[in-house]
């Protein structure tokens, strides 16, 4: 399961916990997510990218958008970390955003199996936690076949940041 977030118990604020919903291989409000941090990394001084379980799946999604525009989208990234990351699901079908802003910036035939293809040449750092059960360990190694020379950290936690 990609929400992989969503199954944590949100004590009533699950919903500020999360960056989409997943319904089928659709992200219902990624959109919206990718559209805030790229106006956030527009009016900013921003050279890299952190993110934790979704958050790292959404940093992912920046570092692909990044690669695949030719670092027009996210200009300056220098380094991705991702913490409970994972790479063992599809991308969703609703993946690249279109529209103003994205269209300009990506190559309109690009294709799912292309964006999946893409070998990220941003310096990576990848965590993981050996007894995470929320996302196996399995999982955030799948990531790895991403990025050119990935660095990996791992510790012998569960699903946290050490």
């Amino acid at each position: 399961d990609d929400d992989k977030a969503d199954d944590i118990d949100g004590g009533g604020d699950q919903l500020l916990r999360t960056w989409w919903h997943r319904h089928g291989d659709e992200y219902v409000g990624m959109e919206q997510s990718l559209d805030l941090i790229q106006t956030i990394w527009a009016e900013g001084s921003y050279e890299g990218i952190i993110g934790f379980s979704q958050g790292a799946r959404l940093a992912h999604l920046v570092a692909l958008l990044h690669s695949a525009s030719s670092s027009v989208l996210y200009p300056g990234l220098k380094y991705c970390i991702f913490a409970s990351g994972y790479g063992d699901v599809p991308l969703p079908t609703n993946y690249p955003p279109t529209g103003p802003g994205w269209d300009d910036a990506l190559d309109t035939i690009l294709t799912l199996d292309d964006l999946a293809k893409l070998k990220v040449d941003v310096p990576s750092l990848h965590v993981m936690g050996l007894t995470d059960t929320l996302i196996p360990v399995e999982s955030s190694r799948a990531l790895l076949t991403s990025y050119v020379d990935p660095q990996v950290h791992e510790h012998p936690g569960g699903h946290h940041v050490p």
